[in-house]
């Protein structure tokens, strides 16, 4: 699932799920982890952002800008 929310004055944030399927006792689990994707030129933006995604049990990434984020290794993903 991949959920974009833009707003041309503020942050962009992207959030995609990533994880693994398990076995376990004859039946399939997920493990799924949400990824947050936060791109802002402000270093605290991204360092604020970064923390309350955290704390709230996602997994935050963040860059600096548009260029950075498109550049990065894309996770495999099922």
């Amino acid at each position: 699932m991949r959920t974009v929310s833009t707003d041309p004055s503020a942050t962009t944030i992207y959030s995609e799920s990533a994880g693994h399927v398990d076995k376990v006792e004859g039946r399939q689990m997920s493990d799924v982890t949400s990824i947050v994707f936060v791109v802002d030129d402000d270093v605290s933006v991204r360092e604020s952002l970064e923390l309350l995604i955290r704390a709230a049990g996602w997994q935050p990434e963040t860059f600096a800008s548009a260029l950075e984020f498109q550049s990065r290794p894309r996770p495999t993903v099922p």
